[in-house]
């Protein structure tokens, strides 16, 4: 295998590590992230299909397998005590007569253990109008996503086009009780252009498109005192009901556009970018009498900025990031909707859900090739602002958590194979803490609180990578790779009644093979 082509399939593998152990993440710094990466470039950073072309990508092919336990008490209110990752990915990129193509295939598998107050997808995904209930219990969910990027030549030594489509869909339904269930379809489209200014300094704009849909079932045989399901309007107030079935659908519209610039010169390669993503989210409930249940607007943007100096000794590449997130009820409702009921207004204003995130990130190896590099270290300076607000329970929450965290991956040739080894060390401190519940709900304690707490809670981390790459001819593969991650994180918080936050462990196994 050339020195280039493990370079990107270095590259694509320590990535699909990286997600693996990253996904559904429960804190941020539980991700073990060693860096792995091509030169900066619009491709690597943004995933511009405009810029394949100079991305550095060759033909590779790559299929593999993984699994990861998770496990502890130390996550949030809604999210699983104990969860159990399955994964096959396949994925790889070729030339297609003077075109480049790249794509993947994903399945997830995802096994939650002890889910409670929730019965749908995620209820940390910037919309608080859920549907949960009293009762809890495991969940099993599917997953398949599937995304293919096209990038053009580049015309008359200036210009090139590309188009990325993302579509993904996803089930899943509690093992117990009354049984709820999800369904959900997402589609992001992605067009580009980029134009060449001089030598390899290149301009590029991309409008980009989303669509997503979560439609949710319950039902359940109950009596007039039996309260078990919760319409959740925000965080802490609800409506609760004893119908024997519901049904609701959120169906969310994005659009915005993307702005890079790439350039390289003599040593030094670099990469600036910048999106805008604006959209809404209607939630609405029943199917033959619909009624308005709330609407979410959602403004997003990121920037993004990576500069790179390989060199002999040693090479180093300085990383920068700055996101907003804010997503609050619309001041309106849906008037498109036949509804039977009077809308009220608390549905549309009640809540405010803000997030501002800066990351600062650093890394030296040794020699001029990363994949091939004896030691690389590397570091990672993040903050983030938190602030959450339901208007009619009048309670609100802010936090601002500071992460450290540093590492080394070092890749050490034994015989005819490639010892990988890695550990990381992380910290999170918070500070501006606040917490105010005026009028706090029966849900206050049991899914706000908590929620606070947690998140506002010193955490420390500590991880470890093993892993091994040898030849497999005897398989008609180029190369077989082995990846083993163990993570640990605690926190020595307490929630009110004294107990701990507590710990959380995880173990996830890759093995990739290349082609």
């Amino acid at each position: 295998m050339s020195a280039k082509l493990k370079y990107v399939t270095l590259l694509v593998g320590v990535l699909i590590i990286s997600k693996l152990a990253g996904a559904q993440e429960v804190l941020d710094s539980e991700k073990f992230s060693p860096l792995v990466s091509l030169s900066p470039s619009l491709w690597r950073e943004g995933e511009n299909p405009a810029l394949l072309q100079s991305s550095g990508l060759v033909n590779y092919a790559i299929t593999s397998f993984g699994g990861l336990n998770r496990f502890g008490a130390l996550k949030r209110p809604q999210e699983p005590t104990e969860q159990g990752i399955y994964r096959f990915n396949a994925e790889g990129a070729s030339r297609v007569g003077a075109w480049l193509a790249a794509g993947s295939f994903v399945y997830r598998r995802v096994n939650d253990k002890a889910v409670e107050w929730l019965a749908a997808e995620n209820a940390y995904n910037g919309n608080p109008f859920l549907y949960a209930d009293s009762v809890g219990g495991d969940w099993f969910r599917d997953e398949f996503v599937l995304s293919a990027s096209l990038g053009s030549p580049e015309w008359f030594e200036r210009l090139s086009l590309g188009a990325k489509l993302d579509y993904d869909v996803g089930q899943g339904a509690r093992r117990n009780g009354a049984r709820p269930l999800y369904r959900t379809r997402r589609i992001n489209l992605k067009t580009a252009l980029a134009l060449r200014l001089l030598d390899a300094q290149r301009f590029s704009i991309s409008p980009l498109w989303n669509w997503r849909k979560e439609e949710n079932e319950f039902a359940f045989f109950t009596t007039q005192s039996d309260w078990r399901l919760y319409f959740l309007q925000g965080f802490g107030t609800f409506n609760r009901t004893t119908v024997n079935s519901a049904e609701r659908n959120a169906t969310g519209a994005f659009k915005g556009i993307d702005i890079g610039y790439e350039g390289k010169l003599d040593v030094w390669a670099w990469s600036a970018s910048a999106t805008w993503l604006t959209g809404t989210t209607n939630v609405i409930d029943g199917v033959s009498v619909a009624s308005f249940s709330g609407r979410v607007i959602h403004n997003v943007e990121s920037y993004r900025i990576a500069v790179q100096r390989l060199s002999k000794n040693v090479s180093i590449e300085v990383r920068g990031a700055y996101s907003k997130r804010d997503e609050r009820g619309a001041d309106d409702f849906d008037a498109s909707i036949t509804s039977s009921q009077t809308e009220p207004d608390f549905l549309a204003v009640n809540v405010i859900d803000q997030e501002k995130r800066t990351n600062f990130e650093v890394e030296l190896w040794l020699n001029e090739p990363r994949a091939t590099s004896p030691l690389r270290l590397f570091a990672k300076l993040q903050t983030r602002n938190i602030f959450r607000r339901d208007i009619m329970a009048e309670t609100d929450w802010r936090v601002q958590l500071q992460t450290l965290q540093v590492g080394a991956l070092s890749a050490i040739p034994i015989f005819n194979a490639i010892l990988f080894s890695g550990a990381t060390l992380a910290y999170t401190s918070s500070s501006n803490a606040k917490y105010r519940a005026d009028r706090p709900t029966v849900l206050t304690p049991i899914l706000v609180r908590p929620d606070f707490l947690v998140m506002s809670a010193e955490r420390r981390f500590i991880s470890f990578l093993l892993g091994v790459e040898t030849t497999a001819i005897w398989i008609r593969a180029s190369a077989l790779r082995t990846f083993l991650s163990l993570n640990y994180a605690d926190s020595p918080a307490r929630y009110d009644d004294g107990t701990k936050v507590g710990l959380r462990r995880a173990i996830s196994l890759e093995l990739q093979l290349l082609y």
